[in-house]
């Protein structure tokens, strides 16, 4: 009789053991089902960013081309259009950035053929051997070209809506306010003013003041801003 009560003990204490170790089986089940779910979503992320990093190291470098700058609100409350100055350097850079640049005679915006670019002129002799990355990337460009055929001597492009506005050595687009003084009378002010190279110390100079009409020193040649866009297509003899 002893010997049953102690196989009994000993089948009790087995159960009481798998019973507590089931107990503890779900209890971890349950703790960590939620790190292993993160953890299999990081395997995922992971293996994605290696294909998309393998994806990205076969894929060939694309050329930069430059785009407007916004304008500057001074403390003041003048606005100062930066335009983008030295657009052939950019593309001169890109296109001896990359390594299998593909000659292109006829534009890809279907603009036809490409104009010849005259040799005295600053503009790169391949500019038009590398894609400029947009139809207004290629009109600017087109429009540049043309007037130095002209001879004149463009140092750079911006467009706005649907207007290529040329930046010129000494000359500054401006748009005006006006104000009126109890004693001096109506005063015209530069709300935006789009700089040239030249200007750079003027600029400086005037950094943070409201910039009137008499401050503009003699040199510079000021272009109204509603006068100074120019219509690529028009201009070029393109269709819209």
């Amino acid at each position: 009789m002893t010997r049953g009560i102690y196989t009994n003990w000993i089948i009790g204490g087995i159960s009481l053991l798998l019973i507590i170790a089931a107990a503890c089986y779900l209890w971890y089940q349950h703790q960590t089902s939620q790190h292993r779910k993160q953890a299999a979503e990081t395997n995922i992320l992971l293996q994605r960013w290696k294909n998309n990093k393998e994806k990205s190291t076969r894929t060939p470098a694309q050329s930069t081309t430059p785009t407007p700058e916004k304008p500057i609100t001074d403390p003041n409350g003048a606005q100062k259009d930066i335009s983008t100055n030295e657009i052939t350097k950019t593309y001169t850079t890109a296109a001896e950035e990359t390594d299998n640049p593909v000659a292109l005679r006829v534009s890809p915006y279907g603009l036809g053929e490409f104009p010849e670019i005259p040799a005295y002129s600053d503009l790169p002799q391949n500019w038009f051997d590398y894609d400029h990355g947009s139809k207004n990337q290629e009109l600017m460009a087109r429009v540049m070209v043309k007037l130095w055929q002209e001879g004149r001597t463009p140092v750079g492009t911006r467009m706005s809506n649907g207007l290529v506005y040329v930046t010129f050595p000494n000359t500054l687009i401006v748009s005006w306010g006006t104000e009126e003084n109890p004693i001096l009378g109506t005063r015209r002010y530069a709300k935006s003013i789009s700089w040239c190279p030249e200007a750079e110390g003027f600029q400086n100079q005037m950094k943070g003041k409201i910039i009137y009409e008499d401050d503009f020193p003699s040199r510079f040649k000021i272009v109204e801003h509603k006068n100074a866009g120019i219509d690529p297509h028009e201009y070029l003899d393109l269709p819209q």
